[in-house]
């Protein structure tokens, strides 16, 4: 099992990756967290999200894991 935690500035964005991580098999645990961080002298939220995927519970197809390997790939890079 992999365990993962999404944080984002924009709850917008934390929104987009959880959904592109639900289409390759990862599920949520609990609800989203909120935290306060301070940017430059000023208070922002930042917006987490706990994520699991289990081998067990997903098709172990070796095209579905290259594809997932690719999209992780794809939502690390659009995270930068």
């Amino acid at each position: 099992m992999s365990y993962k935690i999404l944080e984002s500035l924009s709850i917008k964005d934390l929104e987009n990756q959880v959904k592109l991580l639900l289409e390759i098999g990862w599920r949520p645990i609990g609800g989203i967290a909120v935290g306060v961080i301070t940017i430059k002298d000023k208070l922002e939220s930042k917006y987490f999200q706990t994520l699991i995927w289990d081998k067990e519970l997903i098709n172990n197809d070796i095209k579905e894991d290259e594809k997932r390997k690719k999209e992780l790939k794809m939502l690390y890079k659009k995270s930068l």
